[in-house]
């Protein structure tokens, strides 16, 4: 299983939490990357595949270490500076620069800059629905909403049935 692990900010707490390597590898050990918590809750944004069942077999200390040493290529957009880890996702940002958005909606003209903004768009107009929830009855256009309306079950504890039944 692939997991995505972000490097920087994991980099950027090792640097702060220790002055020198030798001190890494002296304090660094188990405790701080029990089942491997600190990855799970900091993965969200390097294109680094991290393979969980490699890194149970490493040391923290190798698992630091791998993390150290990976430099991911960066491409810079000529115009603003953001980087980015990929081409694509700089030819993306490109068009925010350029204006042009070639994919259009044949319904009501809207302009996207990717296919599958616009695939997303046009659920508006046909009414599709295909994201379910997976706890209660809702249906979403889009998974980003999904998501984010799911995440509002996780957390939330209800006095009575009828509250239950008011938010669903």
């Amino acid at each position: 299983m692939k997991l995505l692990l972000t490097t920087w900010l994991l980099i950027s707490w090792i640097k702060s939490s220790f002055s020198d390597n030798a001190s890494m590898k002296n304090e660094c050990s188990y405790r701080y990357f029990d089942d491997l918590c600190v990855f799970e809750s900091i993965m969200d944004s390097c294109s680094k595949p991290f393979d969980i069942l490699e890194a149970k077999t490493m040391s923290s200390a190798e698992i630091v270490s791998s993390a150290i040493n990976f430099k991911p290529t960066k491409h810079q957009c000529p115009v603003c500076g953001k980087t980015y880890g990929g081409n694509t996702n700089l030819n993306y940002h490109m068009a925010t620069h350029t204006g042009i958005r070639p994919h259009k909606c044949s319904i009501c003209g809207k302009a996207f800059t990717q296919m599958s903004t616009l695939r997303t768009h046009f659920r508006i107009h046909t009414g599709e629905k295909p994201y379910k929830c997976r706890t209660c009855t809702r249906a979403f256009a889009d998974y980003s909403t999904s998501m984010k309306h799911e995440r509002t079950h996780r957390l939330k504890f209800y006095k009575d049935i009828k509250q239950v039944v008011e938010h669903i």
